[in-house]
């Protein structure tokens, strides 16, 4: 979901809501433990890394170890990376 359109779209496939994700994380109402709410209010622009960009499937993620480790494998492959270079 990333505007009113794609809200009314899944509305009139038979959705009853959806789920905005990252945007609202941080409610009171998300089923997301504290922790990581707390972590995400509490990170900047300087603790995430962009990941997925030659799979053409950008994701914004906070900074760690395993994020480091992709980051690695997609500089290497470039490309040519593919999702089996990235999948254990």
């Amino acid at each position: 979901m990333a505007d009113g359109r794609s809200l009314v779209a899944a509305l009139s496939l038979g959705a009853s809501g959806m789920n905005m994700g990252t945007r609202f994380i941080a409610a009171r109402e998300a089923p997301v433990h504290q922790n990581v709410k707390n972590a995400l209010v509490a990170a900047t622009e300087l603790d995430t890394r962009l990941i997925m960009r030659a799979l053409r499937n950008t994701e914004r993620v906070l900074k760690n170890a395993n994020v480091d480790r992709l980051l690695e494998i997609e500089h290497a492959r470039g490309d040519k990376l593919t999702i089996d270079d990235i999948h254990d």
